[in-house]
């Protein structure tokens, strides 16, 4: 079975057993740690499992539908059971140059002010598995183009889409693009980026996004580089 077809029932079965069985069976061998997590959640349910396997063997994983309750530490690892996204916990980045400015009770909220950080771009399974579920209308030729979109490996990120095909995804998910700020503070507080060797987990199409291209200054007034409606390559 496809990945895209096991995941499209899994979303549509509410992850019902038989579903989530077949989906961690497909993902076997091709995304491992998601696979080992989702037969973990399957026998115990939502709660923190040690991975076994994979780059990240040894690192603790939260595994639910919603992040973990209470505080957690900066570093920490959610997955998604919806959109099976392995994420990290992030804190609001503070420029260092003004942190020190800021009072001892500043410092604190901005500790406490973190958000989740996808540690991979989605796969085309998975905005096929999108596609398929939410079932949209599509107003026009051009728009949710399979051939566009879903060209190529499933389980490369998916390219070549829209800037509102991408806001109906995260709509969907309930989730945001990353801002430049998240980006800074993953790699601030986190050391090594998680995004990059020898933890990427994506191929180059992924690479277009890197650190080094954040440090350009973003407030310049006018346009934004690309319009909705446009779909770059390989992007």
């Amino acid at each position: 079975m496809k990945l895209r077809e096991a995941y499209r029932d899994y979303l549509c079965a509410s992850a019902a057993p038989a579903e989530a069985e077949a989906l961690a069976r497909a993902l076997a061998g091709r995304h491992d740690e998601v696979s080992e997590l989702l037969v973990r959640y399957l026998n115990d349910g939502e709660g923190t499992y040690r991975l076994e396997r994979g780059a990240r063997a040894g690192q603790e994983v939260f595994v639910g539908w919603r992040p973990p309750h209470g505080p957690s530490a900066a570093g920490a690892v959610w997955l998604d059971l919806v959109d099976l996204q392995l994420s990290m916990l992030v804190p609001l980045y503070v420029d260092p140059g003004e942190r020190e400015a800021l009072s001892p009770e500043a410092r604190e909220r901005a500790v406490l002010d973190s958000t989740w950080f996808s540690l991979r771009p989605v796969a085309r399974f998975q905005f096929g598995g999108f596609l398929d579920a939410a079932r949209l209308e599509r107003l026009c030729a051009e728009a949710l183009d399979e051939v566009r979109i879903m060209s190529g490996s499933e389980l490369d990120a998916v390219t070549s889409v829209r800037l509102g095909e991408v806001d109906l995804y995260l709509y969907w998910l309930g989730k945001a693009f990353a801002s430049p700020h998240t980006w800074r503070s993953a790699r601030a507080h986190l050391g090594a980026a998680p995004w990059s060797t020898p933890n990427r987990e994506w191929t180059a199409s992924g690479a277009i996004v890197s650190p080094e291209v954040l440090e350009l200054d973003s407030d310049d007034e006018g346009p934004p580089p690309l319009a909705s409606s446009a779909a770059p390559r390989d992007v």
